[in-house]
């Protein structure tokens, strides 16, 4: 068995106490209440790449949509939101928040990058992905002219940026189908008028023929 002397006991217990002066306290109860990061946690800056990532992807995709309207969107209560979603969706647009940071990354050095100084505060794009542009738009000027918390700030329609007044015009616009019927209809016009002529005067048409072809005989004779 070992011996050790007095004189050693108290230099181990002296360098003992020196060397947990050093140290920082470890008890449970400083854990527990401890608000600095742990060297072994997870780096909160780091705490949604995966996140960010996503949404960045996301917006880029957003933007190849035809028609992009920016609304501010200013003290609006979840219901109202809703309810102009719902409204919207009718017509075929949809809307969507969006988170501005990421936005005005995602679209640096892209054809888009001019939307930039419309990408400040709480905004949200109304856009249609099927929808015809003056359909889409008067509905949505149509939603936001019925709730003052949804500003216009402009837009995008297929690659052209419109402001607010371009907007408004395109919102005018005949649709597809509109132009379609008017050009079928100025097309099948002159075939109409000479269908309802030969209607209304058979007899008279039958009566100029014959007449014609009794001119025709005489000449040749």
């Amino acid at each position: 068995m070992l011996s050790y002397t007095s004189s050693q006991v108290l230099t181990v217990v002296r360098r003992a106490a020196t060397i947990n002066a050093a140290l920082p306290a470890t008890s449970i109860r400083s854990f527990a209440t401890a608000k600095k990061e742990l060297p072994w946690s997870r780096d909160p800056s780091k705490e949604y790449p995966l996140r960010k990532s996503f949404l960045h992807a996301e917006y880029l995709k957003r933007l190849e949509a035809p028609v992009i309207v920016v609304l501010q969107h200013n003290n609006l209560t979840v219901p109202e939101f809703i309810e102009a979603r719902s409204q919207l969706k009718k017509a075929g647009v949809k809307l969507q928040t969006m988170r501005t940071g990421i936005l005005r990354v995602a679209i640096k050095k892209t054809r888009y990058e001019n939307l930039t100084p419309l990408l400040y505060g709480p905004v949200c794009f109304a856009y249609t992905e099927g929808a015809e542009a003056p359909n889409a738009i008067t509905a949505i000027l149509e939603v936001a002219n019925k709730n003052k918390k949804l500003n216009v700030l402009g837009g995008k329609v297929e690659n052209s940026l419109a402001n607010i007044e371009d907007l408004a015009l395109i919102s005018k616009l005949p649709s597809l189908d509109q132009l379609r019927s008017e050009l079928l209809g100025t097309l099948d016009h002159p075939g109409r008028t000479i269908h309802n002529m030969l209607n209304r005067h058979p007899q008279s048409l039958l009566q100029a023929l014959s007449q014609h072809e009794k001119n025709l005989s005489g000449e040749s004779s």
